[in-house]
């Protein structure tokens, strides 16, 4: 499940194959920029919701937005490997990162040679224990809760793309270089955006993202070739799409070919975030 939006949006599948999908509408009132605001009314629409799709328990998957949210790649001896509860913290604060209001989490990325390299993400801790808490009121028992951007990076399934998710209220934005998720962002919008107001804006975070990525990697910059990717909301916006390429950046808009067997007529964009969850490894 996704909230995406003022929807959320649930597909189950047994094994690979997708059996349901739905957009369900939330009331305005149960959100406050991008996060629950209301955890007992969004506990009903989540039990709601479920019970009127008739899915029996399985295993609940549920996305989390990036908003407030922190990514960092750290390069570190292989000696630290059994310390990184300690030195994370640390370096995080060395960084100016208040990490006080943040839960954290890291993988220790596959490396053959070198330094270790320790993908790391903060999210922050009261939004999170909402979507939590709004999970136990709806009786589901989430066995994985997983960041919008790196559903996407899976969903996607290249070793390179500029992702760009795209809601009425909100953008989720992922590089992935080499097959890792190396720079996530999201920007609220608001309740109030117009489809032209959300695509123009899209572009401009695009243009400004991928500046910030090269600014950052001047030996090894974006390859220009590699695509955008264009999932949620926005992709139906022909405006933005029509063309196939997003001309200001020069760059063109890929197809979406998640690694996964899709009904016929399944509107694929809309549910990248989903698909991207049923893919996880738990």
């Amino acid at each position: 499940i996704s909230i995406e939006g003022t929807n959320l949006r649930i597909l189950t599948l047994t094994g690979d194959s997708i059996e349901t999908w739905a957009s369900i509408p939330i009331e305005p009132r149960f959100l406050r920029e991008g996060y629950i605001a209301n955890v007992a009314g969004m506990g009903e629409v989540i039990s709601k919701a479920l019970a009127s799709l008739n899915i029996s328990p399985g295993k609940l998957i549920c996305s989390f937005t990036s908003l407030g949210s922190t990514s960092r790649i750290l390069t570190l001896p292989q000696s630290t490997k059994k310390d990184l509860a300690n030195i994370i913290p640390r370096e995080l604060r060395r960084a100016s990162i208040n990490i006080d209001n943040l839960i954290l989490n890291w993988s220790i990325l596959p490396v053959k040679q070198g330094p270790l390299q320790v993908f790391i993400i903060g999210v922050p801790k009261e939004p999170m224990v909402a979507m939590l808490e709004a999970l136990r009121i709806s009786k589901s028992k989430p066995a994985a809760v997983e960041l919008k951007p790196l559903a996407l990076a899976r969903a996607v399934n290249k070793k390179d793309a500029i992702i760009a998710h795209g809601e009425r209220d909100s953008l989720e934005l992922v590089l992935v270089v080499e097959g890792i998720p190396s720079l996530l962002r999201s920007i609220y919008l608001g309740m109030e955006t117009t489809p032209d107001q959300v695509a123009a804006r899209l572009v401009e975070e695009l243009e400004r993202t991928i500046l910030f990525y090269n600014g950052s990697h001047r030996e090894q910059p974006l390859d220009p070739q590699i695509p955008v990717y264009i999932t949620g909301e926005i992709a139906n916006y022909q405006n933005l799409i029509g063309n196939g390429q997003i001309p200001s950046l020069d760059r063109n808009i890929a197809p979406l070919e998640p690694p996964l067997k899709l009904p016929k007529g399944f509107p694929t964009a809309i549910f990248m975030v989903n698909i991207g969850l049923s893919l996880k490894k738990i």
